[in-house]
């Protein structure tokens, strides 16, 4: 009796509606049969094929759309919490433990980059153009990679493993999921946690991507950095969600954490924190794609400064979205733009731009703008090529060092060719360029190619 139980609360569980606004309330629960037979495709770390080949056709109540942002999401072997629905689909590909009270599915990728410098870049793994030197002197490097030789490396570190969990109980919340993932970007190889948190209808706890991050308008590229405007950062938080339709409120209180010290501060024990970062997006999910209006406001303070402790509020706003051309084809877009909020764009990141003095030595805020346009070309069923371009600038304040980063900009051209639903390949060519305080700039390129394996 008390599995026939479980059995039902399951059963019930996968019937009702998921907390995800992309999952309409009669289904999908099935996989639909024409969609199966696609070639495609790929990589994604969320879950199943099985999982994800469910087509519209098969929920014509469905939210509009849904089945191209998971496809695209597959394409980028990436997660979103927008694209993982609080109840599996169906749960053919968990494996059920005690007794049907826990459901369990492995996945991920195995991934090897070859990466070639065509000029020097300070980061050996992904390519902001902040990083671009301007001396011969960028001997401060992690391990976790073989060199080939003086501009060129082979790296496993964007290798993922990740495991999805669902159980029905408590029946009154359809259930709980629980999702994790790493990779092995962290000091050496070490791992490094992407994603662990817990869901239950309309609120997720835990580490993810922010709020404030659109990953479904983020390009497929080969490099991880991919446009140096990409926004938006994976924090600690609670965030509670409100599905409208075919849209989304999503509002969030998160966590940053790290230290930043401003540039131009010689003591190391200076140094402004952030502390609780309150967010919020409204999604909009249509035939043609989607688009998001991201907000966020940082708390941010300076700590070991003696009688020079201030505390400083921050914010962010973003416009961003997919667009639809053609069947496959599609644009993605983003424009951002805030004040103290230089960690929430990528190629800001470490660069400590929250903050500068200006000429009288007063700590301020300072701003930053950044933006991309993405086009993704599929030439057949399995191959594919994206061009992207991107360009941020930082409103440097007059008191700051003239080697501040200030502006940078970065171009790049992929193709993709998906073999299987396990193995794919990948090569880019990208080209960036970094501006200093003083004018002075320099550029760097890239050719990186890779080789995915998901099971």
């Amino acid at each position: 009796m008390a599995d026939s139980g479980v059995d039902e609360a399951i059963a019930t569980a996968e019937e009702r509606v998921p907390f995800d606004p992309y999952f309409s309330e009669h289904g999908p629960t099935e996989p639909s049969p024409s969609d199966a037979e696609e070639p495609l495709d790929p990589e994604s770390s969320t879950a199943s094929e099985s999982q994800l080949e469910t087509s519209d056709e098969a929920a014509p109540d469905g939210p509009v759309g849904w089945e191209k942002r998971q496809k695209a999401d597959r394409r980028k072997g990436s997660i979103t919490v927008d694209n993982i629905p609080h109840v599996p689909p169906n749960l053919d590909d968990y494996r059920p433990l005690f007794w049907k009270s826990l459901y369990v599915e492995a996945n991920g990728f195995v991934q090897v980059d070859l990466i070639n410098d065509l000029k020097p870049i300070k980061n050996l793994f992904s390519f902001p153009p902040s990083t671009i030197p301007f001396t011969n002197d960028y001997s401060v490097q992690d391990g976790g990679y073989i060199l080939l030789g003086p501009s060129s490396r082979i790296s496993a570190r964007r290798t993922r493993f990740g495991a999805s969990l669902y159980t029905p109980a408590p029946r009154f919340s359809q259930g709980t999921r629980l999702f994790f993932e790493m990779d092995f970007s962290g000091i050496d190889g070490a791992p490094n946690v992407r994603h662990a948190f817990v869901a239950w209808p309309n609120v997720i706890l835990g580490r993810t991507d922010s709020v404030f991050k659109d990953s479904d308008a983020e390009p497929e590229t080969v490099d991880p950095a991919g446009p140096n405007a990409i926004f938006g950062t994976k924090q600690n938080g609670l965030r509670f969600v409100l599905p409208i339709e075919d849209y989304n409120l999503a509002v969030s209180v998160e966590n940053t954490g790290g230290i930043i010290t401003p540039t131009g501060v010689s003591s190391t024990s200076d140094r402004l924190t952030s502390n609780l970062d309150y967010g919020m997006h409204l999604r909009g999910n249509e035939e043609w794609g989607h688009f998001q209006v991201s907000g966020i406001v940082r708390n941010l303070r300076t700590e070991d400064f003696g009688p020079r402790n201030q505390a400083f509020t921050g914010f962010g706003l973003a416009l961003s979205g997919q667009v639809y051309t053609g069947e496959k084809d599609n644009h993605q877009f983003a424009v951002v733009y805030g004040n103290g909020i230089g960690s929430l764009i990528s190629d800001l990141a470490g660069t400590n731009s929250e903050v500068g003095f200006n000429s009288q030595g007063q700590l301020g805020t300072q701003k930053a703008f950044g933006t991309y346009l993405a086009y993704q070309h599929w030439w057949d069923e399995s191959s594919r090529s994206t061009l992207y371009g991107s360009y941020v600038d930082v409103g440097v304040r007059s008191g700051q060092p003239p080697t501040t980063y200030k502006r940078g900009t970065k171009v790049g051209l992929n193709f993709y060719r998906t073999f299987s639903k396990h193995l794919s390949w990948g090569t880019e060519y990208a080209l960036g360029s970094r501006t200093n305080f003083d004018g002075e700039s320099r550029s760097a390129s890239r050719l990186q190619t890779m080789i995915r394996y998901r099971f």
